[in-house]
């Protein structure tokens, strides 16, 4: 892992793994050894990398920074048990479950209080990081792929499963009531197949969106004669 100010500044090497992001507060930044299935957390600044003990999880998957940025949320299992979510303080301890044991995702509200999340069957729904009933959320499918929240938390951005074009809505928390969004495309869409399922990211205020595509193309000749 490595980083680099905006301002051209040369590159910082930080150390072995796969990122899972900078924390909230800007202090950290969080690595994944794959191979061993272990946390590691770099300081921004001076310091000396935090290794979280994650034991007795034997596997570790999709990790996220709790809002407070004081602990991650991961997915791992124990042995003989199966995959699960789980909270470690950064500071120390164990890790410990979190929330729903049938739960599967890791997309924060901009506040903070709720996680977006998808159990084993149905549509997804707010789970309060407090504790408590999901909340469902109106209008919402169990085909539609939520991209995340909008930047003032009170609507989700969801893709219109299986269309190419990829159809993107912007789904009213409160209402359900949807409205177009954006449509992804590549200007030249000569052999495209389909816009990748895992993304897009769209920057929160929707003012910037990264994705990727799959096109097949192929050359037509023609013979003539024997």
């Amino acid at each position: 892992m490595s980083w680099r100010k905006a301002d051209g500044s040369p590159v910082v090497r930080l150390g072995e793994g796969d990122t899972f992001g900078w924390s909230p507060d800007g202090k950290w930044a969080g690595g994944v050894i794959v191979r061993t299935s272990k946390i590691v957390l770099y300081p921004v600044d001076a310091g000396s990398p935090l290794p979280l003990d994650t034991a007795p999880i034997t596997h570790v998957d999709t990790v996220a920074w709790h809002p407070d940025s004081q602990s991650v949320v991961y997915f791992g299992s124990e042995p003989s048990k199966p995959a699960r979510l789980y909270r470690q303080n950064i500071t120390g301890g164990r890790p410990e479950p979190f929330l729903s044991d049938a739960l599967v995702g890791l997309t924060f509200s901009p506040d903070g209080t709720s996680l977006l999340g998808y159990a084993r069957t149905g549509p997804p729904a707010l789970y309060p990081i407090a504790g408590g009933a999901a909340r469902p959320i109106p209008g919402i499918g169990e085909t539609d792929n939520v991209v995340g929240f909008t930047d003032d938390g009170r609507a989700l951005i969801v893709r219109r499963d299986g269309l190419v074009p990829a159809a993107l809505d912007r789904l009213d928390l409160a209402t359900g009531a949807r409205t177009e969004f954006k449509e992804l495309a590549p200007a030249d869409r000569a052999g495209l197949v389909r816009i990748a399922v895992s993304g897009p990211v769209i920057k929160a205020d929707g003012t910037q969106y990264a994705y990727s595509y799959l096109k097949r193309l192929s050359t037509l000749f023609v013979r003539e004669g024997k």
